[in-house]
């Protein structure tokens, strides 16, 4: 359920927002199979301390199991368009 409603989200932005631009991240967006990887490195950021959420390569806060799994911007593409609910 959830990686059909985030499908139609993301299709949903795609159809009615204005102009988008040509490097917009919703251009980038594919239907996906990863959201288990996905739940799971949220789940593991419930246990580390980052002063925000990203991948940085910062060597104070880098964490490689992170980038190992998935892409950065695929994991940003996923949470930005991350829906559980219809929107009707």
């Amino acid at each position: 359920m959830m990686v059909l409603e985030t499908s139609l989200y993301a299709q949903f932005i795609a159809d009615n927002v204005g102009s988008l631009k040509p490097h917009s991240t919703v251009h980038k967006w594919k239907d996906s199979d990863e959201m288990h990887v996905l739940l799971g490195l949220l789940i593991h950021t419930g246990l580390l301390y980052k002063p925000r959420l990203s991948m940085d390569v910062d060597e104070l806060f880098h964490t490689p199991l992170f980038s190992s799994v998935m892409a950065p911007d695929r994991f940003f593409i996923l949470i930005r368009f991350l829906h559980f609910a219809d929107k009707k």
